[in-house]
């Protein structure tokens, strides 16, 4: 079967590939070799610690990959070791129709000497080059260079840039030249990092999300926004903030450790309760955003439960509070009857992961104090809440999705696939 296929059906399963697999299809035979040259197969290159660790990436495989690097329209490189930074080197002469582009590191880039000495210019280089770039995702990439030097990212790029990650890199750097990123939809940084006139400038604009990704070990400028700052940013329709926390401070007082204020339009908060801050505090924190709150998750991936009260009562506050919750998570135990009055409540809450080993096959509240529900909704809630089977069932119809108790590692892949982006390594 595979002798009959043509090369252009080849290639758009080689495309699918890891680059390990896509550099040995061309050992094969003459036509997989022919078929692994198609521009298609190598739109997208990743190259992770685990890639330039692994056996399989030697000189060989390299000298493939570096071939077809001009091909590359998504990159996404880890510069944690030094085979990172000889990539990006080989990308900035290479590639320069680049739209999708993704640098990480977990390690200060002056480790590596020399190599460091030249990054900065083949960094700027491969900027200079991609200037139809739609989203940038830099992690960690502490650039050291001359304080307050331009960022490479600018007016060039202003035309199809939507999405730009900045989260604990180029720090030194200065934030004007984001100023041109008129067609800017979504931008991540650090609240160390936030500019009033940036983010007003950038809201007259296109700018719709803007999401502060707060980790204990950055540092840098820190401009704290006024009430009536926010205000009149949020005065823009459709503008909202996320807020992605990860913490281990536990000596600071809680106002300190969320850096929120009144006025700002928070839709998000996702964090690591980590035992530092009780979720009463918490639900105080948050009252002046009861009408903009629409995500709510602690994202504690432990799997010892490590709690002894009930949170029926705490859930059921955050839903009152917060009408317009779409999503929540909390690491505490829940009673099934809770969770199936949640939803009945709230028909907008419709992501609820929820841990099989958090929850109790019972109903601990009196419904009778929820005059809104009808006997019959009051009747279902208390069949339906005693068995795992009707209990799902039930909970699939009220989400209107498919909705099933998860087990502890798909709980934390879910986690991980969605807010990975945001909390990096907190998350592995």
């Amino acid at each position: 079967m595979w002798d009959s296929l043509p090369e252009y059906m080849l290639a758009e399963i080689f495309a699918y590939l890891d680059v390990f697999d896509r550099s040995a299809v061309c050992n094969v035979c003459r036509s997989w070799k022919n078929a692994a040259k198609h521009p298609d197969v190598w739109n997208w290159i990743t190259l992770t610690r685990e890639h330039f660790e692994s056996s399989k990436y030697g000189a060989d495989v390299a000298c493939i990959i570096f071939n077809n690097m001009k091909y590359c329209k998504a990159l996404t490189l880890d510069l944690s070791v030094s085979e990172g930074l000889h990539v990006t080197e080989v990308a900035s002469r290479f590639c320069k129709n680049l739209k999708h582009l993704k640098m990480m590191s977990m390690s200060p880039l002056r480790r590596f000497g020399t190599k460091f000495e030249l990054f900065p210019r083949t960094f700027f280089t491969l900027f200079e080059k991609n200037f139809n770039l739609e989203s940038i995702d830099l992690d960690n990439v502490a650039l050291c260079y001359s304080t307050n030097h331009p960022l490479p990212i600018g007016p060039r790029h202003a035309k199809t840039l939507r999405k730009l990650r900045l989260i604990n890199s180029m720090v030194t750097f200065s934030p004007s030249s984001l100023m041109y990123l008129v067609n800017l939809t979504e931008l991540t940084m650090s609240p160390n990092f936030l500019h009033y006139s940036l983010i007003k400038h950038l809201s007259k604009h296109s700018l719709k999300r803007l999401n502060l990704v707060d980790r204990s070990n950055v540092l840098g400028h820190s401009e704290t926004l006024s009430e009536f700052k926010w205000e009149e940013i949020a005065s823009q329709k459709d503008f909202r903030v996320g807020y992605f926390i990860m913490k281990k401070m536990s000596f600071l007082a809680p106002s300190r450790k969320f850096l929120v204020s009144p006025g700002m339009p928070l839709c998000s908060v996702v964090y690591n309760n980590n035992s530092w801050l009780p979720y009463t505090a918490l639900l105080k924190l948050l009252g002046p955003f009861s009408s903009t709150l629409e995500e709510l998750v602690d994202f504690s991936l432990s799997k010892d439960g490590g709690w002894t009260d009930s949170g029926d009562e705490l859930l059921m506050s955050l839903v009152k509070s917060f009408p317009h919750l779409r999503t929540l998570s909390l690491r505490v135990p829940i009673s099934t009857g809770t969770l199936l009055l949640m939803v009945t409540l709230r028909e907008n809450l419709i992501n609820l992961p929820v841990r099989e080993d958090m929850v109790s096959f019972n109903c601990t509240l009196d419904l009778d104090e929820y005059t809104q529900l009808s006997q019959q909704q009051k009747t279902r809630i208390q069949e339906n809440c005693v068995c795992k089977e009707s209990f799902e069932a039930a909970m699939t119809f009220l989400t209107c999705q498919p909705w099933h108790l998860m087990e502890w590692q798909e709980y934390c892949d879910w986690m991980r696939d969605r807010y990975g982006p945001f909390l990096g390594t907190y998350l592995q």
